[in-house]
């Protein structure tokens, strides 16, 4: 009655559909790092996986966006903020590249988009304007460092991670928040990230949800 998760390491192997799914039988979790995945096929396949089997997938990339998808969040705690949520027209979102152009490395994005997409509940991912960057930045290769978003009235929202202090740090319209709505960056090590994932046994909704408009998004930029 113990609940099992099965943790893979490394990239999918998408050619061993029936192998990896025979080890899912008596899984109730699927514990994978997309920071390592190498196509958009894995994230199809984990969608596929939330919706064909009764093994709940979780990624640590997710994981690893608390922080900002609370920041997000609290930004539109405000009934006047809450408003414009819908009117979103353009998010850009930049992320750390390591040097290199790795699928991996522009996952956090995906899913931030994903998440504000399902969150601002827009039908299409069309209805949202999407501008993906990667910066030339060696520690934390794929971490967020700035989300930006812009509304049909011309006004914008911005996110972005202090590395010096340790903080994300929001604005609106130009303005700074009080300093009791600065967001501290959570820890990113992996050990760190699989005791917060065990710590919920049971699916994350809100991730299942994102992770289809993530791979949508995902198709369409390596199109």
């Amino acid at each position: 009655d113990m609940p099992v998760a099965v943790w893979w390491l490394g990239d999918l192997p998408n050619e061993e559909h029936d192998y990896v799914e025979t080890l899912l039988d008596c899984a109730d979790r699927l514990i994978v790092d997309s920071s390592q995945f190498d196509s958009v096929a894995d994230l199809v396949w984990l969608d596929e996986i939330a919706k064909r089997t009764t093994t709940a997938p979780a990624d640590l990339n997710w994981v690893r966006l608390e922080d900002w998808r609370l920041a997000a969040a609290m930004l539109f705690d405000p009934q006047e903020m809450r408003d414009r949520l819908r009117s979103i027209r353009r998010l850009s979102i930049a992320a750390t590249g390591g040097g290199e152009t790795l699928f991996g490395y522009s996952i956090e994005s995906l899913y931030f988009a994903g998440w504000m997409n399902a969150q601002a509940g827009v039908d299409r991912i069309g209805d949202i304007e999407y501008a993906f960057d990667l910066e030339p930045q060696s520690e934390h290769a794929g971490a967020l460092s700035r989300v930006r978003m812009e509304f049909d009235d011309h006004s914008e929202v911005l996110i972005a991670r202090d590395s010096a202090k340790g903080v994300l740090q929001t604005q609106v319209d130009g303005v700074a928040l009080p300093l009791n709505c600065v967001t501290r960056v959570l820890g990113r090590a992996t050990p760190e990230l699989i005791v917060r994932q065990l710590k919920r046994p049971e699916a994350d909704r809100v991730f299942v949800k994102a992770l289809p408009i993530a791979a949508q998004l995902a198709a369409r930029l390596r199109a």
